[in-house]
């Protein structure tokens, strides 16, 4: 679905309907900080102009979803295919989560561990609906905020020197991180349609 339609078909959703879907992302986290970035020298009012903005493929470096409440913070060594999809973030943790929180619509993206044939059939077994998300877009998913507060938190109270060290750091101050953060974020899907719809799909604040 492009992202104008996307935009268009949810424009009227409140907030209890935004409650009811289990948001899902993966974030790369490394013992360097930079972490690729890149610093944009632009004129007043470019922020968001296409030639401002470097867009990238998404990798998975640790599984989380959040919707009214975080599951715990699934952290993933290595590329996440889709088999480790299914058993180290569907089967260990997402699927009894919804089944526990039900009815739940599952929110994930177009990455290929995401779209395989065996993925679609594990939680097609599981009987758990699934939220149609626009390819190729400005990225609305709210975990995106939360990612940023995880790093900063991880950042300012922790000197990891090891990958074990950096696991521990992050299962810590996401467990920190109050679920009404999460509520916040969550409760601006609504203004990120918005925003959506009025840049006609193109980047925005958010």
């Amino acid at each position: 679905m492009p992202v104008f339609g996307w935009a268009r078909a949810h424009r009227h959703w409140r907030r209890r309907d935004w409650n009811t879907i289990l948001f899902s992302n993966e974030s790369l986290y490394n013992l360097n900080h930079a972490n690729g970035r890149a610093r944009v020298y632009r004129r007043q009012g470019e922020r968001f102009a296409p030639v401002c903005v470097r867009q990238h493929g998404r990798f998975g470096g640790g599984g989380v979803m959040v919707c009214e409440q975080k599951t715990r913070l699934i952290v993933i060594r290595g590329n996440l295919n889709a088999q480790r999809y299914i058993d180290e973030v569907l089967n260990a943790e997402a699927i009894s989560f919804m089944q526990r929180n039900a009815p739940v619509v599952f929110q994930h993206d177009n990455a290929r561990p995401h779209t395989a044939r065996i993925t679609r059939a594990r939680l097609a077994a599981a009987n758990v609906n699934t939220m149609q998300w626009p390819a190729k877009s400005p990225d609305m998913n709210p975990i995106k905020h939360i990612w940023d507060a995880l790093g900063r938190n991880v950042r300012r109270n922790h000197n990891p020197q090891n990958i074990h060290e950096l696991t521990n750091a992050l299962i810590a101050e996401w467990n920190n991180l109050p679920n009404n953060l999460v509520q916040h974020y969550v409760n601006s899907m609504r203004r990120r349609v918005d925003a959506l719809l009025r840049d006609r799909g193109g980047h925005n604040r958010y």
